[in-house]
């Protein structure tokens, strides 16, 4: 069935490692779309040095997050003036992912990138946040023939990113997907659209 738009303007896309965010951005409708970390820009080029170099763990947490954040923020005016067009405007990631991924390394980190980035950077809160739902235990099948940066190949940190998004995903009144069937097995791509098309339209 079709996806309606018609009064959703900013559409977030979260779930941990290997949900299958990027595919189903691919198979959404909108407008624009953008991909957070922006790996072609600057802050995005240091973004990806410190992963591939895994050097997260020895960098302060504050700094990371302020980077992620950073790249968010610098990307505001294009978001901002789309929107303004009547553009619908689809995230690959926003900020929840950073309250998930840098929160699940050190708690008291959550407060402040929501603050940073909601309150300072003024960063525009997204009509509907679509959580692609999947146990870690199957995301990491699914990663297994690709290369893993640290975190990705950290199964006790996954664990705890996802229970930090189911967490997220209650308080914030995410659309969550659950990506498995009754059985655990995984859904296939135009299943889970179909059930992203119901849980909108």
């Amino acid at each position: 069935s079709p996806i309606r738009l018609e009064v959703l303007m900013l559409i977030v896309f979260e779930g941990i490692d290997g949900s299958g965010k990027s595919t189903q951005v691919k198979l959404f409708p909108a407008d624009k779309k953008l991909s957070f970390p922006r790996y072609n820009t600057l802050v995005g080029k240091m973004i990806r040095f410190i992963y591939f170099h895994n050097l997260f763990n020895r960098l302060s947490p504050y700094l990371t997050a302020f980077l992620f954040a950073l790249d968010r923020w610098l990307a505001k005016p294009v978001i901002k003036q789309w929107l303004k067009q009547g553009k619908t405007v689809l995230l690959d990631r926003y900020t929840y992912s950073s309250l998930a991924h840098q929160g699940a390394k050190q708690k008291n980190l959550i407060d402040w990138i929501y603050r940073l980035e909601f309150k300072v950077f003024r960063l525009p809160l997204p009509d509907r946040v679509i959580y692609l739902k999947i146990d870690p235990q199957i995301s990491q099948r699914l990663m297994k023939g690709r290369y893993k940066d640290f975190a990705e190949a950290n199964f006790n940190y996954q664990q705890a990113v996802a229970k930090l998004y189911d967490a997220l995903a209650k308080k914030n009144h995410f659309n969550v997907i659950n990506c498995l069937d009754s059985k655990k097995r995984l859904l296939s791509k135009n299943d889970v659209r179909q059930k992203i098309a119901a849980a909108i339209g």
